[in-house]
């Protein structure tokens, strides 16, 4: 149900109280958001409410990686990595088959390399190589796993990267480690554009030096792509930390948490639940109760996905559409209906969707019929690739 002080409210009510009090700082705090329909109905409603900024935050975050390839490329996204054209793959402490980035595509890209084909004309496995401070699956798939404690990984990586550069620079690190760096660092040269170097580290330094290393082995363009980026990381970890300063300052006027529970999984949720009471207008989007919607003094509660439509954009260029299975169970709305009811727009989230992709990802197709056409197919192969085409997946 809708909440208004903890008790339940009328969405009407709740809706009336709400734009009453949106003014001044306002800060929306998200996960990290792939659909772009949604990133839309936010901008709405900044255009709406000037003083309003978007902040997504990861739990496990990719920081390291967005900041590093910010700083190399002039572009902050994790890049899209092809386990399947690399002959050697180095991970330091990078679970790619559990928890990194995108496992279940690494998993599928990553087990093409690791079969024995008799009638291919290069009938070998890929080398894999593990540093890791704890036992992973990737770990235990790896044909050399190398124990290193975490104070050691960021060194392996500069280990590593002085192997590849032609240097011997092993310092901080026991012989049974830098013996298998340097036969990593072997079989990494001798095969130039047919590597992978990926690592885990949540630092912008040593994700530098990794980006470093890959670029050396002329792996760019190659096993990593960095047009065809990843979207389902883009946690800003300095961006939320200047969020929680800025509450604990009594500067922010109103907060609207979307899908996000900061209290319990960020790791500064304690210093902000103390400083929350600082924030005029607290608003939770949350569809079931949690640390931090217990602490807004509005709650509209969000539906389920099972309930929502709603697009995505995974990978830069891959669209898809999320439709509803079944009808919603309680008395609920979706976050972006909530968000444009706020800045003045009645539409449902349906139609907003339906609206975006016609504006957004049509070019000729501009006819009412012709979009509807479109759409059916759309949703018939479930999404599409490519920007304003209607090249179909």
């Amino acid at each position: 149900d809708p909440m208004i002080k903890g008790k339940k409210a009328k969405m009407d009510d709740l809706d009336k109280q709400v734009m009453a009090g949106l003014n001044g700082n306002i800060r929306i705090i998200s996960h990290t958001i792939i659909s772009p329909s949604t990133k839309a109905a936010i901008k709405d409603f900044a255009a709406k409410y000037p003083g309003t900024k978007h902040v997504m935050y990861d739990a496990n975050s990719a920081y390291g990686i967005l900041k590093a390839n910010k700083d190399s490329f002039g572009k902050m996204a994790v890049p899209s990595y092809d386990f399947k054209k690399a002959k050697v793959v180095v991970g330091i402490d990078a679970d790619f088959l559990a928890t990194w980035v995108n496992p279940i595509t690494h998993a599928h890209q990553y087990t093409e390399t690791r079969k024995l084909d008799s009638k291919s004309k290069d009938p070998s496995m890929s080398r894999h190589y593990q540093f890791e401070s704890r036992l992973s699956l990737t770990g235990s798939n790896a044909d050399y796993r190398v124990p290193t404690k975490p104070s050691q990984l960021g060194l392996v990586a500069a280990a590593l990267y002085s192997a590849v550069t032609g240097g011997s620079d092993t310092r901080g690190l026991p012989k049974k480690i830098t013996d298998k760096i340097a036969k990593a660092a072997k079989e990494l040269l001798a095969n130039k554009g047919q590597s992978l170097v990926v690592c885990g580290l949540n630092d912008p330094n040593v994700q530098i030096l990794v980006n470093a290393i890959n670029n050396t082995l002329g792996n760019y363009g190659k096993t990593i792509d960095m047009e065809k980026t990843s979207n389902l990381q883009k946690g800003d970890d300095l961006a939320m930390n200047a969020f929680i300063d800025d509450v604990k300052n009594g500067s922010v006027d109103t907060v609207i948490f979307y899908g996000a529970n900061p209290v319990y999984n960020h790791p500064r949720g304690a210093e902000l639940k103390a400083a929350l009471k600082k924030v005029k207008t607290k608003i939770s989007l949350s569809y079931t109760p949690d640390e931090t919607s217990d602490l807004c003094d509005f709650v509209a509660p969000d539906n389920h996905f099972l309930e929502s439509w709603g697009d995505a954009e995974p990978v830069e260029g891959l669209y898809s559409v999320q439709q509803p299975s079944i009808r919603p169970l309680f008395r609920t709305r979706t976050a972006q209906e909530s968000l444009l009811t706020w800045a003045g727009n009645k539409q449902s989230f349906y139609d907003y969707v339906r609206g975006y992709w016609k504006k957004n990802l049509m070019s000729s197709q501009d006819k009412h019929n012709e979009f509807e056409s479109f759409w059916t197919t759309t949703l018939y192969l479930g999404g599409y690739t490519g920007t304003k085409t209607a090249k179909k997946v």
